[in-house]
């Protein structure tokens, strides 16, 4: 249950001799309860839940079929599924309950006051402002200013960290909680349409789908800024695929009184085909300059003042590109040959001082208001097309190419 390791001061001198062999490892004292303080700084602290509570999915759908002719049918129908207690959006080891916080309340704080982030140009590493403002993430977490029980035990070593005093857990590393406590929620109207006859199967789907589920970053500060669509789910899909076996040969529509040789060349064939036609999947904008706003555990969105206009262009043989979208501002320059009030893609720089962009910075301590996967990617289309021939050794033997 012990774990030591020893390393030489400099990489050319040695740790330690085996003749000699390592320092003593000093155990902690397992108190009578059996359960031994944690050591900080040192390990790597997981939690789990106790007593545990184990993830669920509700799951529910409704439809309605009818045959619209004795060959076409119609189903429309709800799917819908809702899971608690889950893992979030690529996520694999949950949440960090020692993350730090833009807006840190004063029952963490070292100091005792309500702290904040402020960017290492206005305060010094290591140091706080009068007012709660301070640079060091380590400040801003809950459990390096702040205490649990296991922090107050009298075997427990307080970390020798600045403004950490006894009583303090001092922990600077993080804290991973394998609670599963987060959401994903699911909804989705699903129409088929399956058409049946001599020779011809085909069937369309349509999903409009909305997915929602819990970014793992910042969840335990924010859990609104946090929710987002969920990146492996588009919000509309158009499948269709089906076959048509060709009318010709011995006993089909065209050419059935065909010998056994004719068959062989003309008879057998069959097309089918797959259809896919997907819009695209979330993805999010980020703030390149949020280190000047919040530390870097917290969202980088900036705020936005309208919806950035996304379509995907024609392909440029020179660059091998196809633009998905281009510099979008609102005119602010009538010279610049465009119209007050309107929104859309000119040669005017955007004038960062003025906040003049659609995306514009959100301000000291301020996340942004645009969002996690807040826009999609272009669509995806594919159409493909098989051709296959089937010949009849036997009756019951067939060989397809």
């Amino acid at each position: 249950m012990a774990n030591q390791e020893v390393s030489a001061a400099q990489s050319y001198q040695t740790a330690f001799t085996l003749a000699v062999g390592p320092p003593p490892n000093v155990f902690p004292t397992v108190p009578s309860d059996g359960l031994l303080p944690n050591p900080g700084a040192l390990v790597t602290t997981k939690v789990r839940q106790n007593p545990l509570t184990f993830p669920t999915i509700d799951a529910w759908n409704l439809s309605v079929q009818h045959a619209l002719t004795p060959t076409l049918s119609l189903t429309v129908g709800y799917v819908g599924n809702k899971g608690t207690h889950t893992l979030g959006d690529g996520d694999s080891r949950n949440t960090n309950g020692n993350e730090a916080a833009i807006n840190l309340p004063g029952s963490y704080s070292v100091t005792g006051q309500a702290l904040h982030y402020v960017p290492a140009t206005m305060v010094p590493a290591n140091t706080i402002a009068p007012n709660g403002g301070t640079s060091t993430s380590n400040f801003l977490q809950r459990y390096y200013g702040g205490s649990l029980a296991a922090c107050k035990d009298t075997d427990y070593t307080t970390p020798v960290e600045p403004y950490v005093t006894p009583g303090m857990c001092g922990w600077t590393q993080s804290i991973f909680y394998e609670g599963d406590n987060q959401n994903t929620e699911y909804d989705a109207l699903q129409v088929t349409l399956a058409k049946t006859m001599k020779g011809l199967a085909a069937t369309v789907n349509y999903t409009w789908a909305a997915a929602f589920d819990e970014n793992t970053t910042y969840w335990t500060w924010d859990k609104a800024a946090t929710r987002e669509p969920d990146s492996n789910v588009c919000k509309q899909q158009l499948v269709a695929y089906g076959s048509y076996d060709l009318p010709f040969g011995k006993g089909k529509q065209y050419l059935t009184a065909a010998n056994r040789w004719q068959d062989l060349i003309i008879g057998g064939y069959q097309l089918s085909t797959v259809l896919n036609w997907s819009g695209g999947f979330p993805f999010s904008v980020s703030y390149n300059n949020t280190g000047a706003n919040v530390q870097g555990s917290v969202p980088n969105y900036p705020s936005a003042t309208g919806k950035m206009k996304t379509s995907l262009g024609k392909f440029d043989p020179a660059t091998s590109t196809r633009t998905f979208y281009a510099q979008q501002i609102p005119c602010a320059d009538v010279a610049a040959g465009c119209t007050p009030g309107a929104t859309g893609d000119i040669t005017d720089p955007i004038d960062a001082a003025a906040g003049t962009g659609i995306f514009q910075n959100p301000g000291l301590d301020d996340i942004g208001n645009v969002g996690y996967n807040t826009y999609r990617g272009p669509s995806f289309f594919t159409e493909d097309l098989g051709l296959s021939k089937s010949f009849t050794i036997r009756d019951h033997i067939v060989t397809k190419f």
